[in-house]
């Protein structure tokens, strides 16, 4: 069986497919598909004990729900997620 660690580890690993994602998304400006990903993102970063990931994740979501979706806002809150989530990687 894995341990904790080893499944955080392999969590972690997906974090570069989770971005392209994230930006494809937002590019697309398919707010369906980015509120979707953060979601999940947020519930499982928060499972995992990633407190930053999760923090800016809360973040991407206040933006979208507040309709600020082609605010500067919600550009900088996924520039902060997508920090918050390399810095995890590392």
């Amino acid at each position: 069986m894995a341990s904790f660690e080893q499944l955080r580890q392999h969590y972690l690993a997906t974090f570069d497919d989770k971005i392209a994602g994230i930006k494809k998304a937002l590019a697309d400006e398919n707010w369906q598909e980015l509120a979707g990903l953060i979601h999940k993102l947020t519930g499982s970063s928060g499972s995992y004990g990633l407190t930053h990931v999760f923090e800016q994740c809360e973040v991407v979501l206040a933006c979208l729900d507040d309709h600020k979706k082609t605010s500067a806002g919600l550009s900088l809150a996924i520039d902060g997620l997508i920090h918050s989530m390399r810095a995890a990687q590392q």
